[in-house]
């Protein structure tokens, strides 16, 4: 372990704890503590540190660990390949990306330097301020044959969340989970492997947690963290062990039975389900009321000249103002 991630263990439980005393744990002068603390603080975290008080995380925060994730996980652990837990990454989606095999492998970090939203966005992602996770799954089917995957895998989240968080949430087609109507949740799918034949399903899963105020600057549209909905810190390593369990259980049946089996779970969370709403398809934009998705998880649009869909992969949508 690091010297910054062995100091962010000893402050993670929101105590105060001298300059000193930090140093002497750590087996480093008081300057050198001082540096770290700074690097923590570029990092997001919000440490509050004055003369005599000592340096005390504004916010505790549970910190990532593996054994504690594989037993919330439970038995389910045991259909994955491999777990990951890194300090700093550029994407846990790209080490997923590169995993050799088997699969399937998770991948968790407490920072991203390099996150990735969906259509080139970048993914805010503060040192533990969030649970980054990132799932390669194998599917025999062809990538082609995929629709809805990410519509599957919100409902994986919202049900992980609603387990270990005690927060209901909602869907906002094809990759946001919402509390309250802010983003709470975001999920990037990517593909790789022949389009008629085996694939390799990366999943990446982002959930706000506690994000600090420097960091929410930077984010440009209505969102909310764990922190906020609930008045708690989240324990991260809960929330990662049911989300593993979910996805275990309903991506088997998701590639056997496509995203039908899981529509009328969608329709009880469509956050978008009657709304008037407008569609950006590249350059152009399209106004019209969302009528739900289908059974291959297409966004059915209804507008002035009749119903048209939509996959994920084609547009963005918002609610119209």
């Amino acid at each position: 372990m690091s010297t910054q991630a062995s100091l962010l263990q000893l402050l993670a439980d929101g105590a105060p704890h001298s300059g000193e005393s930090l140093g002497q744990r750590l087996g480093i002068s008081r300057a050198a503590v001082w540096k770290h603390i700074k690097a923590l603080r570029d990092a997001g975290l919000e440490i509050d540190g004055a003369s005599g008080a000592g340096y005390r995380l504004r916010h505790p925060i549970r910190l990532l660990d593996e054994a504690e994730i594989k037993a919330a996980t439970g038995q389910a652990i045991g259909q994955y390949a491999g777990l990951r837990v890194e300090y700093q990454v550029d994407s846990t989606n790209r080490l997923a990306l590169e995993a050799s095999p088997p699969l399937p492998v998770a991948v968790l970090a407490e920072q991203q330097t390099a996150g990735r939203g969906r259509r080139g966005r970048p993914w805010m992602s503060p040192l533990g301020g969030a649970l980054y996770l990132s799932v390669a799954w194998p599917f025999e089917a062809p990538a082609r044959g995929l629709s809805g995957l990410s519509l599957v895998a919100g409902l994986a989240l919202a049900d992980a969340i609603e387990e270990a968080c005690v927060l209901n949430t909602r869907l906002k087609w094809p990759n946001d989970v919402q509390a309250q109507g802010r983003k709470l949740a975001g999920i990037l799918i990517e593909l790789v492997g022949d389009p008629a034949g085996q694939c390799r399903a990366v999943l990446g899963l982002g959930v706000n947690c506690a994000l600090p105020e420097s960091v929410a600057e930077g984010i440009d549209q209505p969102w909310t963290d764990l922190y906020r909905e609930t008045g708690a810190v989240p324990d991260r390593n809960r929330l990662a062990g049911a989300l593993l369990r979910n996805l275990a259980a309903v991506l088997p049946v998701f590639e056997r039975d496509g995203f039908a089996a899981f529509q009328q779970q969608w329709d009880q969370r469509d956050a978008l389900r009657g709304q008037d709403v407008v569609l950006a398809l590249g350059e152009r934009s399209l106004e019209g009321k969302a009528l739900g998705v289908d059974a291959d998880g297409a966004l059915r649009l209804q507008t002035p000249d009749g119903e048209h869909r939509y996959v994920a992969g084609e547009v963005s949508v918002r609610l119209r103002s």
